[in-house]
């Protein structure tokens, strides 16, 4: 699987090489989500044509659940995300889910934290000195499993996640998968403090890039904050 992460105006700089039509859907939205919108598909666009020699981006459709996917079966699996200026895309052969979220304050976190996550993970976030880092990352643990299971909005606290942060019951998954977090900041050519999240199978690689300058630089050298296995 490839991820690819891109400033959002750099990547909406690349939607003139987008078919017409695209456009034309995008004028439904407001201003700054027409942007996102073409930034995600431009984005999807140049990974084609990169890894799968795919040039114009095939028709697209959206699941029940409200999932976009390429409506020939021929073709990858994506799936796209954003945070502050900030996008990320996944693709590849398998079913793909990937989440960014920005580490910021949030108010009420405690009662948050009651909210969504399980016993074992409120246990170990009390052990945890940045709170507010290892709970953004459980977050986009839990949007990355719902995209990649196809089942949309479920409820995030059905998923449970073990005393040390390495199993994840979620009924919807298969145990092939495994989850990894990094921090964004820490690796791609951008000031957003986040959390990236990614689901991928166990005997699969993920490619990291980033768009510069128009053109797709891999990133080399990751090493991950958090592992996770699905069991």
């Amino acid at each position: 699987m490839y991820v690819i992460c891109s400033k959002i105006d750099n990547a909406f700089d690349l939607s003139k090489s987008l078919d017409k039509s695209w456009h034309d859907f995008a004028q439904k939205y407001n201003e700054k989500r027409r942007k996102i919108f073409l930034a995600g598909r431009a984005l999807l666009q140049l990974a084609l044509q990169s890894f799968y020699n795919i040039e114009k981006l095939p028709l697209i459709s959206i699941d029940e659940y409200g999932k976009p996917f390429f409506m020939e079966s021929r073709y990858p699996d994506f799936n796209i995300t954003h945070s502050g200026d900030v996008i990320c895309l996944a693709v590849g052969e398998d079913s793909q889910g990937i989440d960014i979220e920005q580490i910021k304050e949030r108010r009420q976190l405690e009662g948050l934290c009651k909210r969504v996550l399980c016993e074992n993970e409120l246990q170990a976030l009390d052990r945890e000195d940045n709170k507010i880092t290892l709970f953004t990352a459980l977050w986009t643990l839990r949007e990355c499993l719902i995209k990649v299971s196809g089942r949309g909005l479920v409820d995030v606290s059905s998923i449970d996640v073990n005393f040390d942060l390495k199993k994840i019951k979620y009924y919807s998954i298969s145990k092939d998968y495994q989850v990894k977090t990094i921090r964004l900041d820490k690796f791609f050519n951008c000031d957003l403090k986040a959390c990236l999240s990614y689901a991928i199978k166990k005997d699969k690689n993920a490619f990291f890039y980033q768009l510069d300058n128009k053109k797709l630089v891999e990133v080399q050298a990751l090493i991950y904050d958090y592992e996770y296995s699905l069991s």
